[in-house]
């Protein structure tokens, strides 16, 4: 049930014996105590492994097997971690964390290990929650920053209805949570909400600092149907489906000025973000042209994936009449293709990409300001630092 997290965590322990080795060789004299340390390691040179209890399919029996099998390969102890990845469902009865059913198979899991000779831990919390349960009340929960912008005529009373706030529960702005993305039973259950306001905050903005509908932008698209006012109005939920392309491999979303306009920012949500996991080089999947005719275009950039939903970054400051995202087709997400094949699930090839938010900016903007303002890890922002700007 365990060998692929065993074996990981086994071939991590081999690897560091003859690093081991060769340290202690200059400095131990007695060749035969050597040798039998190597044959009959110590327990506290065993390898320790990761031993994943998935999605609830754990028996009494199961647990038996595995640890006698983890003693009799050497391994010195287990870190118990609960988690979900869609896995199938197993056993006859499925045990939920932290239930009286649930501790009676650890308390069972201990003594068994004890009996071994070997150590178990556990993390303080389900899987990678961290500081999550449903013991905690919204109020006392992690929580994020939310906003909602409007525009209006500066040096006088504004007398008007601001915008209902964002109180959805997820991970930016009116994005919504989903239990199913790393793994849940993809059951509908109520999401706790919670919600309370910080401030009110007027910004004076530069007199270059002009909307897309001030700027008098009209949309293009060779697939889906969209608007400016869809494409800007700063709701991520909201927004239409590029369909792919499978001859060109791309689709394309332009905004066509009455006169050139010099753009030096873009800010693009479609759903996409990049892994989290190991330090890569930035993935780009979609590219900025312009032109100036409607007819010959240049590129301009190629748009990184933000680690955030959402991704503002800026462009070297170019002037044109048209501008045109080029989004290449949809593909499988690799690292979810894979979990989904170690589950047997086929994925299919998806068929279109969603465009939540495409908006240029005529001003220079935070650079990654997403990202920089701690919505997702990132390992590169010294590399994306924010234009000089007057």
């Amino acid at each position: 049930m365990k060998h692929q997290s065993l074996i990981r965590g086994l071939w991590g322990g081999l690897i560091a014996v003859p690093l081991l080795f060769s340290a202690c060789a200059s400095d131990t004299t007695d060749s035969g105590e050597l040798l039998n340390g190597f044959i009959n390691p110590p327990q506290e040179a065993l390898p320790r492994v990761w031993w994943h209890w998935m999605n609830g399919n754990i028996t009494k029996d199961g647990i038996r097997k595995d640890l006698l099998w983890m003693h009799s390969v050497g391994i010195g102890g287990a870190h118990c971690f609960d988690a979900g990845l869609q896995t199938p469902q197993i056993v006859d009865h499925r045990i939920t964390y932290m239930t009286p059913e649930w501790q009676d198979a650890f308390a069972y899991a201990a003594h068994l290990t004890d009996s071994l000779g070997m150590e178990l831990t556990i993390p303080s919390s389900p899987g990678w929650s961290a500081t999550g349960g449903p013991w905690v009340e919204p109020q006392d929960a992690m929580k994020k920053l939310t906003w909602r912008e409007m525009r209006v005529e500066g040096g006088q009373t504004f007398d008007g209805q601001l915008p209902d706030p964002y109180t959805d529960t997820g991970s930016f702005l009116n994005y919504p949570f989903s239990s199913s993305s790393w793994g849940g039973d993809d059951v509908a259950k109520p999401v706790p909400t919670y919600y309370e306001d910080i401030a009110v905050v007027a910004i004076r903005l530069p007199e270059a600092d002009r909307s897309l509908q001030e700027m008098q932008a009209r949309i293009s698209t060779n697939g889906g149907a969209f608007t400016v006012e869809q494409l800007t109005d700063g709701d991520i939920r909201v927004g239409g489906q590029l369909p792919a392309d499978r001859v060109k491999g791309y689709r394309w979303i332009q905004y066509e000025f009455p006169q050139a306009e010099t753009i030096k920012a873009l800010t693009l949500v479609d759903g996409s973000q990049r892994s989290e996991f190991g330090i890569t080089p930035t993935p780009s999947k979609h590219s900025l042209w312009t032109s100036d005719d409607g007819k010959n275009y240049t590129k301009v950039v190629d748009i990184p994936v933000g680690s955030a939903l959402r991704q503002t970054f800026d462009i070297p400051v170019t002037t044109a009449r048209y501008f045109q995202v080029r989004f290449a087709n949809p593909v499988l997400d690799g690292q979810m293709a894979q979990y989904a094949a170690l589950m047997g699930v086929d994925l299919p090839m998806p068929t279109s990409s969603p465009i939540y938010e495409l908006v240029l900016h005529p001003v220079t903007r935070i650079n990654h300001a997403e990202e920089k303002a701690a919505f997702a890890p990132a390992y590169d922002l010294q590399s994306n630092p924010t234009p000089e700007a007057d």
